[in-house]
């Protein structure tokens, strides 16, 4: 949350047996390489706290898994920062609490950093009671993030 998955295998195979499981859990020393960045990556990298890399090694490397993720996260309803305006108006601090965790986590792995930490920020405050988060900046982000995205195929 996010998970590393190099980090992961190394871990993976320190507890496996190594007769039992060697070479499952590691991806292959002639994997592909991701593809030269297109138009779409290269306006993502240009973004303030977007760490593309680490959002293409999650996935492997595939450059339309990702692009297709970060289209559901800055789709109406995909951050859920509709439901999190909600929960900030009615004044539920737990419920908002909750909805930008998640949004955290999310956001964390497809290396929205940005996101990741504003959302990590509203979190906080909703845990300690506050629910009148500051939410334009996580929709300002992700709409930064939307207009650097191809339309989808």
């Amino acid at each position: 949350k996010p998970v590393d998955p190099t980090q992961l295998y190394a871990t993976l195979d320190q507890w496996l047996a190594a007769n039992a499981n060697a070479g499952r859990g590691t991806p292959p020393a002639d994997a592909p390489a991701p593809a030269q960045p297109g138009d779409a990556l290269a306006a993502l990298r240009g973004l303030p706290g977007m760490e593309v890399a680490r959002g293409l090694a999650a996935l492997r490397g595939n450059e339309a898994k990702y692009l297709g993720l970060l289209r559901q996260l800055v789709s109406p309803g995909g951050s859920g920062l509709e439901a999190m305006n909600t929960e900030s108006a009615a004044g539920r601090a737990e419920g908002l609490a909750r909805l930008a965790h998640g949004l955290k986590s999310s956001a964390g792995s497809l290396g929205a950093a940005r996101v990741s930490a504003l959302a990590a920020e509203v979190e906080r405050q909703a845990r300690a009671g506050d629910a009148r988060a500051p939410l334009d900046e996580i929709s300002a982000a992700l709409d930064a993030i939307a207009k650097a995205l191809p339309p989808p195929p």
